[in-house]
Parts: structure tokens; sequence; C-alpha cells
């Protein structure tokens, strides 16, 4: 399948394809949703030129089974968007550079994973932003040293758990939308020891932060 030279958007049900079929974006800035149900590893076409995917679940009986995406073999995409996430995900490989969104994650108590791989320098930074993100669910992020979590949708964002055990550095913005982060040093290592606020609306931390930070900025 192939787009035009303008903005393509390109949409898969549950089973319309699979590795082996290919979707070229060629020109413009192109998206790819792909819809879910069901738990284990999620398979995408051989993507190229496509700077967005978008996988939506779409199954909603919350049965603690838990879904995965590799985005290992996506060099062109730039932007991950999680949408609707309902049970247990992970998302790993991602480039340091791109991008991740979480948006409504319909679930309770869900656990959203997301790793980088070539991480390493001592300085690696991300972002992920949150729109909507339920309030009983958890997001865990694999090792950098800077991390950014950014609301950017018109509901607030509460994050029940927040673990990032390499980060020294936690930056906390609320850009269109509150941001609460009930324990915002989850885990084992509580490594950051500086915590930084902004955006135009209220970032909350409800909980004590680990006696490791000794710098808090906002």
């Amino acid at each position: 399948i192939g787009g035009g030279s303008g903005d393509d958007t390109f949409i898969s049900d549950t089973g319309t394809v699979s590795a082996a079929d290919q979707v070229d974006g060629k020109g413009g800035t192109d998206s790819f949703t792909k819809s879910f149900t069901g738990e284990g590893a999620i398979a995408l076409p051989v993507l190229t030129s496509i700077e967005t995917v978008t996988l939506t679940e779409l199954d909603t009986d919350e049965d603690g089974t838990g879904a995965s995406f590799d985005a290992d073999d996506y060099a062109t995409v730039s932007t991950f968007v999680l949408n609707n996430i309902d049970d247990d995900f992970t998302i790993s490989n991602i480039d340091a550079s791109d991008l991740v969104r979480i948006v409504d994650n319909a679930g309770t108590t869900v656990d959203v994973t997301v790793t980088h791989k070539s991480l390493t320098g001592s300085s690696d930074s991300a972002e992920i932003e949150v729109d909507e993100f339920d309030a009983s669910s958890d997001l865990l992020v694999g090792a950098l040293e800077t991390l950014t979590i950014e609301s950017v949708g018109t509901t607030k964002s509460t994050i029940a758990a927040l673990t990032a055990d390499s980060a020294t550095t936690l930056n906390l913005t609320a850009t269109n939308s509150a941001l609460v982060v009930t324990e915002a040093d989850a885990g084992a290592a509580n490594a950051a020891t500086t915590v930084n606020f902004s955006g135009a609306n209220k970032v909350t931390v409800t909980n004590a932060m680990s006696t490791a930070v000794t710098t808090v900025d906002g």
C-alpha cells in the first residue's frame, strides 16, 4: 500500500494486516493506526516513511494478561500513541528521541511500561506525554537519566506510581491540563535528585518525595 505526496492516514482493524505486508507513506507526514484485541505481541506491517503509529486497544475484558509492542524495526516513526489501553502494556526499543503519548488508558490498576534502546551515555533523556491517564494506573520507564512527563490533554492526568529507577532528573510539566503524580519515586532505586515543575496548569506530587531529592524548581 502506498501513499501520495501529501499527508496520509492508514487505518487497520484487528485482522487486516500482517508483518509480511508493506505500507509506504511516501511524501508528507503520514500516520498508521492499528486496532488490536486480546493479548501478546502486536504485529505491524513493514512501515516506510510513516511518522506516527497509533495502537488502539479494543479489548475491554481487563483480564490482567496484557499486550506488548517492539518498536525496534520502525526507524521512520517518531511518535508512538498508545490509545485506550485497558490492560498491562509494554512498548520497548523506543529511540530516546521518539515521543510516546499515552491517551485515555481506560483500564484500572494498569501498568504501562516504556523502555528505550541504545541508552549507553550518561545524559540520556526522553519525553512521555499523558492525556487523561487513569488515576489507578502506574507508569514504568526504563533506564535513562532525564525523564520528562507532560500532561497534554484537556482532562487532568493522574499517575498512581511513577517508576524511573535510573532518572536523576525528573521534569513534570502540566501544559494543557493538570498533572498529578501520587508517588513520584516508586521503585527501589530512588535515583532522582532534581525535580522540575513547569507549565500553565498545576502539577501535584501527593506523597512525600524521596530524601534523595536535593533540588526542586518551579
